[in-house]
């Protein structure tokens, strides 16, 4: 639902869970939202709470495994 937002554009509430569950900053975000602590984390390993945070921004597990899990 917000992968096309930019980093600002995002709902404060959403910039905090990408922050705080996905260790997400501005310049990741807007340089295409790899997560770096969980590119290594296939969307079937990752912890419940990080997935959710990662569902409610939108990814999916085909968006999360192709974009995070090279």
């Amino acid at each position: 639902m917000y992968l096309r937002f930019r980093w600002k554009e995002l709902p404060l509430e959403m910039r905090r869970l990408a922050g705080d569950k996905l260790d997400l900053t501005q310049s990741t975000w807007d340089k295409g939202g790899r997560v770096p602590h969980w590119s290594e984390i296939s969307w079937k390993d990752l912890p419940i709470d990080r997935k959710m945070a990662a569902y409610y921004l939108g990814y999916e597990q085909k968006a999360w495994d192709l974009i995070h899990y090279e």
